[in-house]
């Protein structure tokens, strides 16, 4: 029994050891691969980095001595608020890029204006970038443009390589205020001399006498302008009587020439101005509507009318005798247009003139036609 407990403790401890050499040589293993690793990794970084700086070392000194930079203002004193120049110059070899990044926002209290760049070359193959910024200041007194940081890099190749870093000087300037540093506050402003105890009154008072005359002089002036430009007045209109102007109107009408003319349409046009001109007599004459009445409507209302009874068949027969000349293109010889001319003028001359205040006033006919 003793045997055996001993046999199985041998067991477990050469188990035990068998576990210790195999998790030594599992980490010893997981070491070498990781360090494996980071070889390989490390000696690709070197490569990379080897193959991104030039071949010959040589080329730096001639870059660092051919790449020249300036920068001035202009001018160096100026006053607050005015615009000013500031020029930055980088000369470098034809074959690189110059750069300068942080220029517009390197300016300090200045601010920047306008910006433009202008890239040329020289006759010995290198380049001139001049850069301008137009900066203002609204701040006096002294200050200081920070250096500006130039970047050259080349043109062959076309692998971004590391930039060669420049800077330019660092650049004074002086900013003058828009007043003298003496002047003071315009509470202070006291008059040096004293005006003398004699004031000159006469000139002014001279002045304003001369202003009044020219304004005086002026009103006048539109006034008579106005009063010559006024019309004269017009004669007092002159009463004709219904009358006087039918006979006027017949003699117009004798005068026209229709009478016996060889225009076919004369005896119509005729017809058309004697019936016109009876019927404004009557219209003017006894206050009825006749102008735009019909030969009925026109016999009709001239029926009450104080006329005699062979003027109140004259109306009929000559308004009928008009109208079949007027519509029915009656013949209308030169005698019977006369007959007709000479029947409406005695018409018109027998016709009793009317009293304003009798009832038989044009006033009191047409009352009367309104009423009806």
């Amino acid at each position: 029994m003793v045997k055996v407990e001993k046999q199985q403790g041998l067991d477990i401890q050469v188990e035990r050891i068998q576990v210790g050499i195999h998790d030594r040589v599992f980490s010893a293993v997981r070491n070498t691969l990781v360090t494996l690793t980071l070889l390989a990794t490390l000696g690709g970084i070197a490569q990379s980095e080897a193959a991104s700086i030039p071949s010959s070392s040589s080329t730096v000194a001639p870059l660092q001595d051919s790449v020249v930079t300036s920068a001035r203002i202009d001018p160096a004193t100026f006053t607050v608020g005015d615009p000013v120049r500031y020029i930055l110059t980088v000369t470098h070899p034809a074959g690189t890029r110059a750069d300068l990044p942080d220029v517009r926002k390197n300016t300090g209290a200045l601010e920047v204006l306008a910006y433009q760049v202008h890239r040329d070359s020289t006759s010995s193959g290198q380049r001139v970038d001049t850069c301008t910024l137009t900066l203002a200041a609204y701040s006096v007194g002294h200050d200081t443009l920070p250096p500006q940081r130039v970047e050259i890099r080349p043109l062959s190749t076309s692998v971004d390589t590391a930039a060669r870093l420049f800077y330019t000087t660092a650049t004074p300037l002086f900013v003058r205020a828009t007043a003298p540093a003496n002047a003071k506050d315009i509470a202070d402003i006291q008059d040096t001399e004293r005006l003398s105890g004699v004031v000159p009154w006469g000139l002014p008072i001279l002045f304003v006498l001369i202003g009044l005359l020219i304004l005086l002089y002026r009103k006048w002036k539109k006034w008579k302008a106005k009063r010559d430009a006024r019309p004269a007045p017009l004669p007092a209109a002159l009463v004709v009587s219904p009358e006087d102007t039918a006979l006027a109107h017949l003699r117009a009408l004798e005068e026209a020439g229709l009478i016996g003319s060889s225009n076919p349409e004369g005896p119509r046009l005729f017809a058309f101005r004697l019936s016109e001109i009876v019927r404004e007599y009557l219209a003017a004459r006894f206050g009825i509507d006749a102008l735009e009445a019909t030969t009925s409507e026109l016999l009709t209302r001239s029926a009450p009318l104080p006329l005699l009874p062979e003027q109140h068949v004259w109306i009929g027969e000559a308004s009928v005798e008009l109208d079949i000349v007027k519509f029915a293109t009656g013949v209308l010889s030169a005698a019977d247009a006369m007959r007709l001319l000479e029947g409406t003028r005695c018409f018109v001359r027998s016709t009793p003139q009317p009293n304003p205040s009798t009832p038989d006033s044009p006033a009191a006919l047409s009352e009367r036609n309104v009423a009806e």
